[in-house]
């Protein structure tokens, strides 16, 4: 019997391994036009360095997203989902405010 708690998250045939935040967003971009509900200009990546210091990539992209087109800016666990739900609001929080603090950071991280 196989232990749920212990399964990888990810499929190894997962189409988003090894891809940019770009690939990530035309990819995501493809599902909506296939139907799918999801959001293709705001999303997380979690990625190796996730696994290492908790933290994960918020991504924000335009429609029609070209290269150079989508910004991304790292920030720990604790804060992603509210960081993501004020950049979708557009009220609470600025993606170009979080990516002059992050400079300011040790580690290139936002943390609480």
């Amino acid at each position: 019997m196989e232990d749920d708690l212990n399964k990888s998250a990810t499929s190894p045939d997962s189409p988003f391994i090894d891809k940019s935040p770009l690939e990530c967003h035309r990819l995501l971009r493809q599902s909506r036009l296939a139907g799918s509900d999801v959001d293709y200009t705001s999303f997380v990546v979690m990625d190796e360095r996730s696994l290492v210091d908790d933290t994960v990539l918020l991504v924000g992209a335009s429609e029609e997203a070209q290269e150079g087109d989508t910004r991304s800016v790292r920030v720990s666990f604790e804060i992603a989902h509210w960081r993501l739900l004020g950049y979708m609001d557009g009220e609470f929080y600025s993606m170009d405010e979080d990516l002059e603090a992050v400079k300011k950071t040790e580690d290139g991280v936002l943390r609480v």
